[in-house]
């Protein structure tokens, strides 16, 4: 990958503080969800395209999860410029995580107190069709033992953990550390345990093989995912400690690089070497709240996107370009 710098592209003011962000595959379009209200944006243009009272799929299938425990599937199709939506009452508590499979055919669902599977009905797997769900099963709660019994199952973090294979799921829980579970078995294969004890959440790396989560002080901690050990941590250089807050963490790159949210700005780091890259400055002095990230290898070339909010109603759209690096002689 070529050395790049980000530029921000455009402050998209949206209908409320977001609750969450997400690029399409192609990184063409880029959905937020404000309250009831989820609107998508051309990146190119920075306008919105779309408005729907989530996350992306395969073939620009958007999953949106509400309160009232309705799942609704929007297939975007911008040649024809057509939408076409379905949806179904997935749940009687409100979604809180989505994960959906690489390969579009398995979809779980975190709510309040349930945790369970839907599996794609094959008779729909063809791209042409909004996709049809049917239920699988429950996902078990965790083995908890001691003081930990005490603590609430709160789901922070989902994902799966192999492209191809729809068998093992990681799942972090917010004070029972992040487990990978056989899904059909229903069995834990391992698990990470924050060093705070604490995971608000967190970013698998693309190999599955690292955990990024954030600690209360404002830094990140790195751990190896089969052996739950701690890697590394990476810490923004100009933090100043306060109250103990934690902030977004997510892998860029393919894994060689981590994105961190910070105050005031989100803060890159080379994973390997441990080395601070850029600054992203959102310029407003308040804690980055939600990170997205898109790379699309297309015939104009490669393209790398990054999006950030704060608590105010805006996403600041980043693109990256290549720095070009003069021959020495």
């Amino acid at each position: 990958m070529p050395p790049l710098k980000y530029k921000k592209k455009f402050d998209l003011k949206t209908s409320g503080p977001p609750l969450a962000i997400a690029f399409s595959d192609d990184g063409k379009l880029l959905a937020s969800g404000s309250g009831r209200l989820v609107q998508l944006w051309a990146t190119e243009g920075g306008v919105v395209r779309h408005d729907f009272v989530g996350k992306w799929g395969k073939q620009r299938t958007l999953y949106c999860g509400f309160e009232s425990g309705y799942l609704v599937m929007i297939v975007v199709d911008e040649e024809k410029k057509e939408l076409r939506t379905t949806g179904f009452q997935a749940s009687q508590e409100s979604i809180h995580h989505l994960a959906i499979h690489p390969s579009g055919s398995k979809l779980v669902i975190a709510t309040k107190i349930e945790r369970f599977d839907l599996a794609l009905h094959p008779g729909y797997s063809s791209p042409l069709f909004l996709p049809q769900w049917a239920f699988t099963d429950y996902l078990s709660v965790p083995s908890i033992s001691g003081q930990l019994q005490a603590w609430p199952v709160m789901i922070t973090f989902m994902a799966w953990t192999d492209s191809i294979s729809v068998k093992t799921l990681m799942v972090s829980y917010r004070h029972h550390g992040a487990i990978i579970w056989d899904v059909e078995q229903q069995e834990q294969l391992s698990a990470v345990t924050a060093r705070d004890g604490v995971q608000s959440g967190g970013s698998l790396s693309p190999d599955g093989a690292y955990l990024a989560i954030p600690n209360s002080q404002q830094a990140f901690d790195l751990y190896q995912v089969q052996t739950g050990v701690h890697f590394k941590s990476f810490t923004d250089k100009d933090t100043q400690l306060g109250a103990p807050q934690t902030h977004p963490i997510l892998f860029i790159h393919g894994g060689q690089w981590l994105l961190g949210g910070g105050i005031g700005k989100a803060v890159i780091w080379h994973v390997e070497s441990g080395i601070q890259g850029q600054s992203l400055i959102t310029g407003d002095g308040i804690g980055v709240r939600l990170l997205a990230a898109n790379y699309d290898r297309s015939s104009q070339g490669d393209r790398f996107q990054i999006a950030t909010t704060t608590d105010g109603p805006s996403i600041v759209l980043w693109r990256g370009h290549a720095i070009r690096v003069s021959p020495s002689f």
